[in-house]
């Protein structure tokens, strides 16, 4: 058979013997000509290919290692180009060099595929680690909480939850690359193995490379199956974090509604306890602090001073002694609560200090009628914080507590003080 050696052919210009003799000998046409290749590992197939007749100025190289295709008889061009396949075809050998260089080529690869299934791993740890936090500090406070900051809780473990999830996706993922990996390395070494001498022995060693190799590729599949899995369930843990949002956005809508309503009834009681004008006080007082800063100490102070001696005509040592008593009988826990539900009306998005330091430190300045330290404490807790954090306090000690008329009107002068002059006039016309 003669066949045509044009480098730019069409398949239909080939007869039906050159078709049946090269489609017997493995060849099949791609694009232009005929090709044959065979899987040597996952990244690598060998391809003999037909390429065109022999240029027109050729010299045959000196010691070639393989015949040029134009100089191979059709009888030899079938012939495996590894020993494992054909012992008549023995390979030209590879050399230690090149054998060395691709088997550290396949190990940086595996290596860089376990670093990176270490980072995932630890990122996974960590994930696991906050969301165990997380779940363990809401089983401690779950009684405590109010409905909002239950459903803040929960809302955040839903969040770990799916990043927990993600990771373990991508810690999986990484798992399979490194196997993939390692295959692709005993799948060279097997590739190696089929350039050596033809022997029986060396048959048996190719087997069971090729054996160990597609037994840890076969490792994978598992760890896939988990993979698509726990995709599945993605979609489950987002639909979550979306309900849990906006049960939190209807939870912090009723604790405004509530707040509102809680401040609105304490001015109801304090018009049942010290009158109408004490209320209406109370009210400017909340009025006058939105949207302003404290007072320094100083200047606190010496607005104070202008009214001092008139309060203190005003106030006696027992009448002192009567409101500091009153105020040691403060709980705490319910000051807490009611601080939070002013601060709520207020607009104030947390508690903005530790009460129960300056609820001491104004028991001593009613006791010492020395107001310095109570304004400079003051300062040091509330500076740069809106006015109306000072006022959330004092409506929570008032509400709190038995102070009666004149513990009212000498904390609303104090509080006004840090505001403006015309709340400390008012308070001392209460008296």
């Amino acid at each position: 058979m003669r066949l045509d050696m044009n480098p730019i052919r069409k398949y239909e210009e080939t007869d039906k013997v050159e078709r049946d003799v090269m489609q017997s000998l493995g060849y099949e046409w791609k694009n232009r000509g005929w090709q044959r290749g065979s899987q040597i590992n996952q990244d690598t197939i060998l391809t003999q290919a037909w390429v065109g007749p022999v240029p027109n100025n050729f010299k045959p190289p000196k010691n070639p290692e393989r015949p040029h295709i134009w100089d191979t008889p059709i009888s030899e061009i079938n012939k495996s180009t590894t020993n494992i396949f054909d012992d008549d075809d023995p390979p030209a050998p590879l050399t230690e060099s090149y054998k060395n260089e691709e088997r550290k080529k396949k190990d940086d690869i595996v290596k860089y595929h376990k670093e990176l299934e270490q980072d995932i791993n630890y990122k996974l740890q960590t994930a696991t680690q906050i969301k165990q936090s997380l779940q363990t500090e809401y089983n401690k406070k779950v009684a405590s909480l109010s409905p909002a900051e239950k459903a803040e809780h929960e809302l955040n473990i839903a969040k770990t939850a799916l990043e927990q999830t993600k990771a373990q996706i991508a810690l999986d993922m990484a798992k399979v690359k490194r196997i993939e990996a390692e295959y692709s390395r005993l799948a060279e070494e097997a590739m190696i193995l089929s350039y050596e001498k033809p022997t029986s022995s060396n048959r048996r060693e190719w087997k069971k490379a090729w054996d160990t190799a597609h037994k840890k590729l076969e490792e994978a599949n598992p760890i896939k199956n988990k993979i698509e899995n726990d995709k599945k369930n993605l979609p489950k843990l987002e639909k979550d974090i979306q309900n849990k949002k906006q049960n939190l956005d209807n939870e912090k809508q009723n604790e405004i509604k509530d707040a509102v309503k809680f401040t609105a009834d304490f001015y109801k009681e304090v018009t049942s306890k010290y009158g109408e004008q004490s209320a209406k006080i109370a009210k400017e007082l909340a009025e006058a602090a939105k949207g302003k800063q404290i007072r320094n100490a100083e200047q606190a102070l010496k607005s104070f001073d202008k009214y001092k001696e008139s309060l203190n005509k005003k106030f006696g040592v027992k009448d002192r002694e009567a409101i500091a008593k009153a105020l040691e009988s403060l709980k705490r826990d319910e000051i807490a609560k009611n601080l939070k539900k002013f601060s709520k009306a207020f607009g104030l998005t947390s508690s903005f200090i530790d009460f129960h330091d300056l609820l001491q430190e104004l028991k001593k300045s009613i006791e010492t009628n020395n107001w310095q330290p109570f304004f400079i404490k003051t300062e040091s807790l509330v500076a740069g914080k809106a006015a109306v954090a000072i006022t959330a306090f004092s409506f929570s000690i008032i509400l709190g507590s038995p102070i009666g008329a004149l513990g009212y009107a000498l904390i609303i002068a104090v509080v006004g003080a840090l505001i403006n002059d015309e709340l400390i006039e008012k308070a001392n016309k209460l008296l």
